[in-house]
């Protein structure tokens, strides 16, 4: 095998290696030379002046030079830059010490994990940080603010919906709902949920709740949605034990909506009718979360819904690897989910998995996670037996199913009062039986 050897190096004149680095510069437009001047003059030279680094490219082959770099994106990001501001400034970089020191040069070549850094800056950079904090939501904090929710409110209830649901799809803020309630970022029938964009399915004895996803950014004409005969890409989210039942906020949302709404309207309503909003929505999690005893106003305004989609990536990441938290989070160009009922089966599981793990763990920490005391909420809660009903609807479901009902059925969670529920999810994880003067949920058929 021979050793790695570049055009850069060698030219048997002085002349010819000029030409030769000419015309690999040259290969680029005009407008990338500039970008790359730009980002060298006012990010990179910076960024090294701030840490005293003694250089002005990093030294070929330096076995630091994939901290240096990645600490780079860190400074980006902390800058309130969006993750693809920073692939784009990532290249050019690269490019730059190329163009001074040859291939050899590059600072990014056989930093063996570069990928998985930069996946996980973007579950919480992709977002605009001076729009939406980047930080993770806490897992203790996600619990307590939905139990502090009013399961007699409409609004309430329709808020902790979006939570859970958030958290379990790893939904972009920007998918359920839209910005406004006119103009151009209105309600989108080819974003936004729609009410035929929300099913229940069964498969065996399990039932659980799909979600089905339209456009989406990095998808914009749902390329991986064309298979799907309502062009849309679904969702299967298993169920938890407990308040992060998604049946049990989907089918209590079910009793404050009329049961026979238009498919094509938006299923996100609020008490007057109107579509749900996002600006609406993060301002009623901060102040939901301001009930919790010992969150301040100042502490809630640094947290944000796209926290929670953080939140569930790391939940999952932690429960059962980076690679399904991708698949559930619809990263990459090969998360098209299309299930087979093993994979169906596995996937189903992770939710309960991924709860457990947090209310008994502390979960990895993210690239953008900033040192926040965390508030005092009190002690754990004793958990009480939640009368989530685990039967299949008397009617026959309008939801198609994914799989034939005649093999084994899938695994089940721990029932929410067993000694299982109770240790594994520090107990308020299990709890969310309120009092209330509506009717028990059902489902609507």
């Amino acid at each position: 095998m021979h050793p790695p050897a570049s055009v850069s190096s060698g030219a048997v004149t002085v002349a010819d290696g000029n030409a030769i680095r000419g015309v690999l510069n040259a290969r680029l437009e005009t407008s990338s030379q500039s970008s790359i001047d730009s980002v060298v003059r006012k990010w990179w030279l910076p960024f090294l002046l701030l840490h005293s680094l003694p250089y002005t490219t990093i030294p070929a082959g330096s076995v630091y030079r994939g901290g240096v770099m990645a600490s780079f994106t860190l400074h980006l990001a902390r800058n309130k830059l969006k993750y693809g501001t920073i692939q784009g400034y990532v290249w050019a970089l690269c490019e730059h010490h190329i163009q001074v020191g040859g291939i050899a040069a590059d600072p990014l070549d056989n930093v063996l994990d570069w990928s998985r850094w930069m996946h996980a800056l973007e579950v919480q950079a992709w977002v605009d940080s001076s729009v939406e904090p980047h930080e993770m939501v806490p897992f203790s904090v996600l619990i307590r603010t939905l139990r502090a929710l009013d399961l007699a409110c409409h609004n309430d209830v329709l808020l902790g919906l979006i939570l859970v649901f958030m958290f379990h799809t790893m939904s972009r803020s920007e998918t359920p709902v839209p910005k406004t309630r006119h103009g151009q970022h209105n309600f989108d029938h080819e974003q936004h949920i729609r009410c035929r964009d929300v099913r229940v399915t069964t498969v065996g004895t399990e039932r659980f709740v799909e979600w089905g996803f339209g456009n989406i950014k990095q998808d914009k004409r749902s390329k991986r949605a064309k298979r799907d005969p309502d062009k849309r890409e679904w969702k299967p989210v298993g169920e938890v034990t407990g308040i992060l039942s998604m049946l049990f906020w989907y089918e209590l949302y079910l009793t404050f909506v009329p049961p026979d709404r238009p498919p094509d309207s938006p299923f996100f309503i609020r008490e007057d009718g109107r579509h749900a909003v996002y600006q609406e929505l993060l301002d009623g999690f901060r102040a939901a979360m301001c009930r919790v005893p010992g969150i301040s106003k100042a502490y809630a305004f640094k947290l944000g819904l796209h926290g929670l989609r953080v939140l569930g990536y790391n939940c999952w990441r932690a429960a059962s690897g980076e690679d399904v938290a991708a698949l559930q989070g619809g990263w990459g160009s090969e998360a098209h989910r299309s299930y087979g009922r093993d994979t169906l089966a596995s996937l189903l599981t992770v939710p309960q998995r991924a709860a457990a793990y947090a209310a008994a763990n502390s979960l990895p920490p993210m690239p953008l996670d900033e040192a926040m005391a965390a508030p005092d909420m009190g002690p754990s809660l004793v958990a009480p037996h939640i009368p989530i009903s685990s039967n299949p609807p008397s009617k026959k479901s309008r939801a198609r199913t994914l799989g034939s009902s005649s093999a084994e059925p899938l695994a089940r969670s721990p029932s929410p009062d067993s000694a299982a529920a109770v240790d594994y999810l520090c107990d308020v994880v299990v709890e969310h039986a309120r009092g209330s003067k509506r009717k028990a949920p059902t489902l609507r058929v």
